[in-house]
């Protein structure tokens, strides 16, 4: 993504619009929630708003879409540089956390102060990289927690 906040903007909002696409390209309808993945990164402050931008844009693309908007991000990067710990906060009506703590709460998120993206609006992934048997197979998975906006 660009780091131009508004090119970024303009880009998460057409990534938005070509999730809402593919999403009904597949059967999956309206005000169904679609996560968009950010990645663990560091940078300057203006790192932190172009992604910022991108997902006001995403979230923009998918409501107008009808669809509902969460991101998936590391508990790291909800802690910049700039000591704002509210960069991403209730940017979306969902986030999913990589916090990988082995605490199954929802409410204990490192980072994440009470007011961003109240308790009903968060996924946790509380413990990854976990060896797993199903099926006969063996898999490396990561375990979550929700109390927020997923659908089956």
């Amino acid at each position: 993504m660009s780091s131009n906040p508004t090119t970024a903007y303009n880009q998460g909002k057409s990534e938005g619009n070509n999730a809402a696409s593919a999403a009904e390209a597949l059967g999956i309808g309206p005000s169904t929630t679609i996560y968009d993945d950010i990645e663990y990164f560091s940078g300057p402050s203006s790192c932190y708003v172009a992604v910022q931008q991108f997902i006001n844009g995403w979230a923009a693309g998918l409501s107008n879409a009808g669809f509902n908007s969460g991101v998936y991000v590391n508990h790291g990067p909800l802690q910049p540089a700039t000591g704002d710990a509210q960069y991403l906060c209730n940017s979306t009506g969902g986030a999913w956390i990589a916090d990988p703590d082995g605490n199954s709460s929802t409410v204990e998120v490192s980072n994440l102060t009470s007011n961003c993206w109240g308790f009903e609006q968060r996924l946790k992934q509380y413990e990854a990289n976990i060896w797993q048997t199903n099926g006969g197979y063996q898999l490396n998975i990561d375990v979550d927690s929700a109390y927020g906006p997923i659908d089956r």
